[in-house]
Parts: structure tokens; sequence; C-alpha cells
């Protein structure tokens, strides 16, 4: 079956091969730890259950509607970490997608109403210009025709010469291996996304019961507690290729 993923984690993802290739461009290493061994690890013990814990977290924040069963689709936790010590390090990206079913369409049909996205990660999250921003105290969200998606922490963006703000890579300035940026903005999330698509019509009439029950507060409250840690670490500094 062709998985369809959420517009957000699919734009995020084919952002990153783009920004391989460029990185590829400027002879830095493609295989990270080719070159760095003694800062790549596997992700284990505390470490791991650290990151299990807040991906858990975030999925208990999710809204439960009414007439729905949604079913685990996509599960993906990055094993390799990056930093100095396998105490220090840290995944790049962690991928949770749900399907949910309104309960009283046709059981056997293939793809669901509502397609849940979560995705959190190390790195500022990748979005492309279009959908509309909304600035919410500590959340942004972005609404388009068919889905809705709540955003954490630090957005890949860059100013122009004129102050224009654009999303994405700064074409100025030299690219980064993604572990190599991990590995300097230390153990801690720095974006998260959950994204709520409407997959059918039927999806499309409840797509706002979902966006409404959602705790965004439990969420906010777990970024701003990743964002203290972070802020208190001496051996940490700003997010390269994010706005303040």
């Amino acid at each position: 079956m062709t998985r369809r993923w959420p517009r957000t984690i699919a734009l995020a993802a084919a952002l990153t091969v783009s920004a391989a290739a460029r990185m590829a461009a400027a002879n830095i290493p493609t295989y990270f730890c080719d070159a760095n061994p003694e800062q790549c690890h596997r992700l284990s013990g505390r470490a791991r259950a650290r990151f299990l814990g807040m991906l858990q977290q975030t999925i208990r924040a999710l809204p439960k509607v009414p007439g729905y069963r949604c079913n685990v689709e996509t599960r993906i936790v990055d094993e390799g970490a990056y930093g100095p010590s396998p105490a220090r390090a840290a995944p790049e990206w962690m991928v949770q997608e749900f399907w949910c079913f309104h309960r009283g369409t046709d059981p056997r049909k293939r793809y669901p109403d509502i397609s849940i996205g979560v995705r959190l990660s190390t790195l500022p999250l990748v979005l492309g210009e279009g959908e509309a921003r909304e600035k919410q105290q500590s959340l942004q969200v972005f609404a388009g025709p068919k889905g809705v998606s709540f955003v954490y922490g630090k957005l890949r963006e860059w100013r122009d010469a004129k102050g224009v703000v654009h999303r994405g890579y700064d074409p100025s300035q030299p690219s980064r291996h993604p572990a190599e940026e991990v590995v300097a903005n230390g153990p801690y999330l720095v974006s998260l996304v959950v994204t709520f698509n409407a997959e059918s019509p039927v999806g499309a009439a409840d797509l706002d019961a979902f966006a409404r029950g959602f705790d965004r507060a439990a969420v906010s409250a777990l970024m701003a507690r990743e964002e203290q840690s972070r802020k208190a670490d001496p051996k940490v500094g700003p997010i390269a290729g994010a706005l303040p």
C-alpha cells in the first residue's frame, strides 16, 4: 500500500533530501560517523527513555474524538544518536503517524478520514513558504484548506538584507551536516509539530473537532522545559539557521 505522509512531514523530508545534496556539493562528509566516530552512538539507556517519554507525552495530548477509531500507522525513532558521549547524545528525529477512521464509514476502506502526524526533532523544523501562520503564545499555527499544523520551537528561517523573513535554509550560509547540528544543539528538543489532515469529506467536516481537542498546553509545557534546560546548559549556544 502506498503510504501517504502528512503534508508537513512530507515537506520536511523532501527539504532534508535537498539539504543533503547541497552538503555533498559543499564537500561536507556525507557519512558523518565515518569522520566523527567519537560523536556517534546508539540511542539507548536513559537517553532513549527520555526521548521516547517525550514522544509519549505528545501522543497523550492528541484528542479522542467521539465516533473515530485511530490506529498507529507508522512509528520511526532514529536509533542513531549524536553527541560527545552516550549520555549527551540525541537522535535527529522521531515520527509517529495515526490513521483515524470514522466508525460510520466502510471498515474495509484503505485510507483514513483523518491522518495525524507527530514529529519531534533536535533540529529546527523545515517548512516551505505558503500556509498562513498565526502565532499563539508558545506555538505557531499553520492552517491550510485541508489541514492544520501546530508548531512548537524553532523554524528554519532567515532574514534577507531588506529584513524580509524567508523559510528554509539561508543560501548565503555554509551547509552543515544535520548530525553536526544535533551535537551543537545539545540533547534537547528544538522543534515539535503535530499535524491534522483531512483525507475525506467526512474528515474535513470533523477536522475542527480534532484541532480543538488537541491539548496544546501540555505540549507547550514540554517544549518550555526543554528550552529552559537548553538555555541553562553552558555547553550549547544559539541554534544556527533559526531566528530568535
